[in-house]
C-alpha cells in the first residue's frame, strides 16, 4: 500500500452535472476516500449543477484558469488544491496511484444514481414548480427549455406562466405551436404571443387587459432569466423573454419569474440564428410544452448485473481487509519504535545521570584534595614559625649570658 504522508490534509472539490453518471463516480471517489482516511481528507466539496449553472460554472474556471482550461468539454471537474482533474480519468488514476483507491462500483449503477438524484431535485424543491418548452427551428426538433418558476417570490405570476405552459385554460390560452419572434444580440429573446406571433399582441390567464407587476424581487443577474415581457407597467399578459447575459436594467421594468436550468446549447443556436430587423429568419416554434412532474424513482438492480456487482463487492472487501491489516502492520511497527525511542531516551538519561555523577564526585574529591593540601602548608607554616620563634629566644639567652660575662669580667678587673 502507498502511503502519502502530508502535513495539511487534502480537500477534493467535485463539480459536474447532476444528471451525469461521471458526475457521481467522481462523488463517490471523493466521499470514499474521506470515509476510509478522514486524518488525511478533510470533508470533500461537493457540487451538482444543472446545465445552464455548469456552463456558465465552466465559463468562469476558462477565464479564471486560462489556458490550462480553453480547451475543456467535459461534465465533471476536480479540483486537489491548485491541480485541476479535467477528467473522471485524471482523478481515479491519481487516486488508485497515491492513495490505492479500487471502484467497485458498476457504471449501470452511476447512471441510475444519476437519474435518481436528477428526479429528487424536483421531488425535493417543492416550492417552486417546473416547466418544458421543446423546440422545433424550421420545424426540425432542436432542443428542450427546462425553466424553475419561482412560485414563493411570484406565485400569481408563475401560475400564469405554469397554466399557460400547460394549456389548462384552453387552447386559446396556450403556448403550444406558438414562436419566438424576437432576438435582441446581446439581449434577450421573446415570444409568447399566442393571437397574433408578431408581438403586438397576447393573453393572460386573468383576461384581456393584462395584471399588474407582482413583484421585483427577482434580478436579472445572469443568463438565462426568464421574465414577463410588457408594454409598460402593470400590463403583463403571456409574452415572455429570456435573457442572454445579466441585465440589472430590468429589475425594476419587468418581472423575472424563474430561470433556465437546462437548454444552455440551444439558447446558443438560437441566439446566433440569422436575423432582420431582431426578426429571426427562421421559424422557431414551441412545438410541445408542459409541467415537469416527477415521479419517484423505483431502482432495482439489473438481475444480469448481480453477479458481477457481487464479485466486485467482494474484492473490495478484500480490499478493505488488506488494508486493515497493512494498517495494523504498520501500527505495530509505529508502537515498536516508539518503545524503542522510549528505551533509547531512558538510557540516555540513565547514562547522563551517571556522567553527572562521576562529575560530581570528581569534583568532591578535588575539593578534598584541596582541603588538604591547604592544612598541610598551615602545619608547615606554624612549625617554621615556631622554630624561628624558638631560634629567636636562643639568641636572646645567648646574648643576656654574653652580657654578664662582660659585666663579670669588669667586675673583676675593677677588683
Amino acid at each position: 500500500m502507498k502511503v502519502n504522508y502530508c502535513l495539511k490534509p487534502i480537500t477534493l472539490e467535485v463539480y459536474g452535472l447532476l444528471s451525469h453518471g461521471s458526475f457521481h463516480q467522481a462523488r463517490c471517489c471523493a466521499q470514499d476516500m474521506y470515509k476510509s482516511n478522514p486524518r488525511q481528507f478533510t470533508k470533500p466539496v461537493i457540487k451538482p449543477m444543472f446545465e445552464f449553472q455548469w456552463a456558465e460554472f465552466v465559463n468562469e474556471k476558462r477565464t479564471e484558469l486560462r489556458g490550462e482550461m480553453w480547451g475543456f468539454k467535459g461534465d465533471v471537474l476536480c479540483f486537489n488544491g491548485k491541480k485541476v482533474y479535467q477528467t473522471l480519468g485524471e482523478l481515479l488514476e491519481w487516486a488508485n496511484g497515491t492513495h490505492d483507491y479500487e471502484d467497485y462500483r458498476l457504471d449501470e449503477l452511476y447512471e441510475a444514481i444519476a437519474e435518481e438524484e436528477y428526479n429528487n431535485y424536483f421531488l425535493t424543491n417543492k416550492q417552486n414548480s417546473y416547466v418544458q418548452l421543446k423546440m422545433a427551428i424550421d420545424s426540425q426538433e432542436a432542443g428542450i427549455f427546462l425553466i424553475e418558476l419561482y412560485d414563493e417570490k411570484c406565485p400569481k405570476t408563475c401560475e400564469n406562466f405554469r397554466l399557460l405552459c400547460t394549456g389548462e385554460h384552453g387552447d386559446d390560452l396556450h403556448y403550444l405551436d406558438t414562436c419566438f419572434h424576437r432576438i435582441v444580440p446581446d439581449g434577450w429573446l421573446q415570444g409568447g404571443d399566442i393571437e397574433e406571433g408578431s408581438g403586438n399582441g397576447g393573453r393572460s390567464i386573468y383576461g384581456d387587459d393584462g395584471f399588474a407587476d407582482e413583484t421585483f424581487q427577482v434580478k436579472h443577474e445572469i443568463r438565462g432569466m426568464v421574465g414577463m415581457s410588457n408594454h409598460g407597467r402593470h400590463s403583463n399578459n403571456s409574452q415572455f423573454y429570456i435573457t442572454l447575459q445579466p441585465a440589472p436594467w430590468m429589475n425594476c421594468k419587468y418581472v423575472a419569474i424563474g430561470r433556465l436550468l437546462e437548454g444552455w446549447k440551444l439558447l446558443n443556436e438560437i441566439e446566433h440564428l440569422p436575423t432582420n430587423n431582431e426578426r429571426p429568419l427562421a421559424e422557431v416554434r414551441i412545438m410541445d410544452c408542459g409541467e415537469l412532474r416527477p415521479e419517484p424513482p423505483h431502482f432495482t438492480p439489473f438481475p444480469d448485473a448481480r453477479p458481477k456487482m457481487a464479485a466486485n463487492i467482494q474484492r473490495a472487501a478484500d480490499r478493505d481487509h488488506r488494508r486493515e491489516v497493512e494498517a495494523e502492520r504498520l501500527a505495530a511497527e509505529e508502537a515498536a519504535r516508539l518503545e524503542a525511542d522510549k528505551f533509547q531516551q531512558e538510557q540516555q538519561e540513565r547514562e547522563e545521570e551517571r556522567e553527572e555523577e562521576e562529575l560530581q564526585a570528581e569534583t568532591n574529591e578535588e575539593k578534598s584534595q584541596r582541603q588538604e593540601y591547604g592544612e598541610v602548608e598551615e602545619s608547615t607554616a606554624a612549625a617554621a614559625d615556631e622554630e624561628e620563634e624558638e631560634g629567636h629566644d636562643d639568641e636572646e639567652e645567648q646574648a643576656a649570658e654574653s652580657v654578664t660575662q662582660q659585666d663579670e669580667a669588669a667586675a673583676s678587673v675593677v677588683s
